[in-house]
């Protein structure tokens, strides 16, 4: 599977997702498709955090925000936007933010 690594990372977060349109998966891919590989919306209520998980023109990203944030407004200004060269990079960052619990054990 294609991102599987990120793809783990989110399947043990047990996260509310609110969209997955990752074009990867698409069986006849557009144009948009092939631009934007990995576009994911997803939530943790536990850690109050929505984030876009990316790869959107070559761009592997990902952009986190607060809950109480309404989405399209001015606040959300206040994103944290974080760009990644490879997979195995986002995953970890991933890991970390996902489970704070386990990278403060470590």
């Amino acid at each position: 599977m294609k991102y599987a690594k990120i793809y783990a990372v989110l399947n043990d977060a047990n996260l509310s997702y609110h969209m997955d349109r990752s074009g990867w998966r698409a069986l006849h891919p557009t144009w948009m498709d092939n631009r934007r590989p990995l576009w994911i919306v997803a939530e943790s209520e536990k850690l109050n955090l929505r984030m876009w998980i990316e790869h959107e023109y070559g761009v592997l990203r990902v952009t986190t925000t607060r809950l109480h944030i309404p989405e399209g407004t001015k606040a959300q200004g206040h994103s944290i936007h974080k760009t990644f060269r490879n997979q195995r990079e986002m995953a970890a960052y991933l890991r970390e933010l996902l489970f704070p619990d386990e990278s403060q054990a470590a």
